[in-house]
């Protein structure tokens, strides 16, 4: 066996990527087979062993081998990705606990916004604990790069479901709004504004249990630390909307700083419209014309598309997604008195 091929292996044992016993049961099995493999060959050779997951098995031969190890957590595979961060499935060292990592990309790291933003979801998700809300673990620094450690759920978002199911029966329906609900009465009541409520942050367990997910633009309410100098206002200061259009309550868009309960409360609303009928409530081709819409259009009827729904929840869901907040249901309890 090369000394190359040592040295590559002994990294990846040292990172964690392999354990002691995987080290000393390849350095034997490629000492056997008298190979001489550079590294790019022994990754794809172990990847065919499954002792690298496709994931770390690419980012070795992108030369990122560095870029697997998050302080004290190895990456296994990407789990999502956006401008607010990088959710990577990942295991501690140690612990050898699976868990969902989200990383603050790189380049938001010199946003003093982006920052900010993430600062403020590690704030918020460290208030929440609840069946219906994904835990978070921990928060941490890794070369300069700010991570946040969560509960890692196996299942799949709601909106990925629909993609393969379409509509959802009225049953199925009404169980994971109230259970998204319950979740939103409990953070809601401990001070967070989720406000970006909708089917793909919605994710339903094996166990068929509902967890809301990312608090990226949550705001939180009532902070007492005399300490924290984070405000809701430094966080929406920066002119982009905060939230999806598809699901933004029409004051939201317009001043996300002033987003409340009712804000989710109508995000929520138009989330059980996409599970009953698998389309947003306002479907224009550009976001500017759906912002106006959720602001000036009449919602439309359930049950125009939905003709066997109950004429009961016709009401609740047109009180859910009024124009004005005021005509709204004031707190998620009575929203979910009347759902049950």
């Amino acid at each position: 066996m090369s000394d190359s091929a040592d040295a590559f292996l002994t990294r990846l044992a040292e990172q964690g990527v392999l354990s002691p016993e995987d080290l000393s049961e390849l350095c034997a099995s490629f000492e056997l087979d008298g190979e001489t493999l550079d590294g790019e060959q022994l990754a794809q050779q172990l990847e065919g062993l499954h002792k690298l997951t496709p994931f770390q098995a690419d980012a070795i031969r992108a030369g990122e081998m560095n870029d697997l190890l998050i302080g004290n957590y190895v990456v296994l595979d990407l789990l999502g990705q956006g401008g607010m961060g990088h959710v990577y499935k990942a295991r501690h060292r140690d612990m050898d606990r699976i868990v969902a990592l989200k990383v603050l990309p790189k380049e938001r790291v010199k946003s003093k916004s982006g920052l900010r933003r993430f600062q403020q979801e590690v704030k918020a998700a460290a208030r929440l604990a609840h069946p219906n809300i994904v835990t978070a673990f921990d928060a941490d620094v890794s070369s300069g790069v700010p991570y946040l450690v969560m509960e890692y759920v196996q299942g799949k978002d709601l909106q990925a479901m629909l993609s393969q199911t379409g509509p959802l029966s009225f049953s199925e329906a009404i169980d994971y709004v109230l259970q998204t609900a319950r979740g939103l009465e409990y953070a809601h009541r401990v001070g967070v504004i989720h406000r970006d409520i909708k089917p793909a942050n919605l994710l339903l367990d094996e166990h068929g249990v509902i967890r809301i997910l990312d608090m990226g633009v949550a705001q939180l309410k009532h902070i007492t630390n005399d300490t924290d100098d984070t405000e809701p206002h430094q966080i929406t200061r920066d002119g982009a909307v905060i939230g999806t259009t598809d699901f933004m309550s029409p004051e939201q868009a317009s001043t996300p700083r002033d987003a409340d309960a009712r804000s989710d409360i109508y995000s929520l609303g138009c989330t059980l419209y996409f599970l009953l009928t698998d389309s947003p409530l306002f479907d224009d081709d550009s976001a500017v014309d759906r912002i106006i819409a959720h602001r000036q259009r009449p919602a439309p009827a359930l049950r125009d598309k939905r003709p066997d729904l109950p004429h009961d929840l016709e009401i609740v869901f047109a009180r859910m997604v009024a124009k004005d907040p005021a005509h709204r249901y004031q707190s998620v309890g009575r929203l979910i008195d009347d759902l049950a």
